[in-house]
């Protein structure tokens, strides 16, 4: 670093976690896992009716799972940029001397995965 040059801060780019959607969205996977199984059965009632609660289950963990992917976060020196959307894209943006508190939490689940979920209050 040269001596006269300023210094400059860089953003942070933050992105939540894959594993965060399976915490989140356990219960669906595990019904959407048993439509499909039950689905496959042959002889049983009602197998037809488990194969299209199956396919729409999964275009619903589907789209939530893209849009967990593309939202991501810019913490810069002087605000905080939220990204999110799939076939709409959405931009938030925070000044950080807005910020009058945050909460860290940490499900079973979380703390299992080294994760947790920050929430800002302005």
């Amino acid at each position: 670093m040269m001596p006269n040059q300023p210094i400059r801060f860089q953003s942070i780019v933050l992105q939540p976690h894959r594993i965060q959607f399976v915490i989140d969205e356990l219960p669906a996977i595990i019904v959407c896992a048993a439509g499909w199984i039950y689905g496959g059965m042959e002889g049983r009632p009602f197998t037809a009716f488990a194969v299209w609660v199956a396919v729409l289950l999964s275009l619903v963990l589907l789209y939530r799972l893209i849009y967990l992917r593309r939202t991501r976060y810019y913490i810069g020196s002087e605000q905080i940029i939220s990204k999110h959307g799939v076939l709409s894209r959405k931009t938030d943006y925070m000044e950080q001397y807005r910020i009058v508190d945050f909460v860290e939490h940490q499900s079973f689940m979380q703390q299992l995965c080294g994760l947790k979920t920050v929430r800002i209050f302005s």
